[in-house]
């Protein structure tokens, strides 16, 4: 489902260039559960970034499914996103001044996915959020606008989901309803990749790799 192989990433800074990701390998199986660990601003989402396609200024070699990111063109990346992947944001931004139901039906539209009602409404019920399908994002609390870009990221049915943080910004309770969810979606087939440092999300994943210097490894 992927693999990456040697994969650099440097960024330009006033003190000179800053090597994030160096050398790196990665492979997972479709159906894996892997959570990526790590302390804050050690290059977890700029992993995550390189793997949906969102900075493709890298250097090395990565396959998501049957697309070579390398060397993908636009159309092929549109593609991908449309029918592989889905994207989970740490901080998901939606249309603030419109319900959860329009939130998911406009995202319909751009994802390739069925806007009629009763895809976006299984949607909606499918992540528990059928009360506030009629409330503005402002109105959700942490755990329902988690679930929402879930929801979003699901539209299409893709296989393989990729989330950054997405219990980060959640309560103890709310952070645990939201793992058993991530596990109930994992038991149906999905692949997932979790960049996180929180101890209990990662824990509950099949394999947990260690992001440090800027290169993974196994944990202990």
């Amino acid at each position: 489902m992927i693999e990456c192989r040697d994969i650099t990433k440097v960024y330009p800074t006033p003190a000179g260039p800053k090597t994030v990701l160096k050398g790196l390998q990665l492979a997972v199986q479709p159906g894996e559960a892997v959570a990526v660990f790590g302390r804050s601003g050690g290059g977890k989402s700029t992993l995550l970034n390189l793997l949906g396609g969102l900075d493709r200024r890298f250097n090395g070699h990565i396959r998501v499914d049957t697309c070579q990111l390398d060397r993908a063109s636009d159309r092929e990346l549109a593609i991908l996103r449309r029918r592989t992947l889905g994207y989970v944001f740490q901080d998901p931004i939606f249309l603030d001044h419109t319900t959860a139901f329009h939130n998911l039906r406009l995202a319909a539209g751009f994802a390739g996915a069925s806007a009629d009602t009763p895809h976006v409404t299984d949607c909606l019920q499918r992540l528990g959020l059928s009360e506030v399908a009629e409330q503005r994002p402002p109105q959700l609390s942490g755990g329902q606008r988690q679930r929402l870009a879930i929801a979003r990221a699901l539209l299409a049915d893709p296989p393989l989901l990729l989330l950054d943080e997405p219990t980060g910004n959640l309560d103890k309770h709310t952070a645990t309803d939201l793992i058993e969810l991530l596990g109930d979606l994992h038991k149906e087939g999905k692949t997932l990749l979790i960049v996180t440092h929180d101890e209990a999300l990662a824990a509950a994943c099949e394999r947990v790799l260690i992001l440090e210097n800027g290169t993974l490894k196994e944990a202990g």
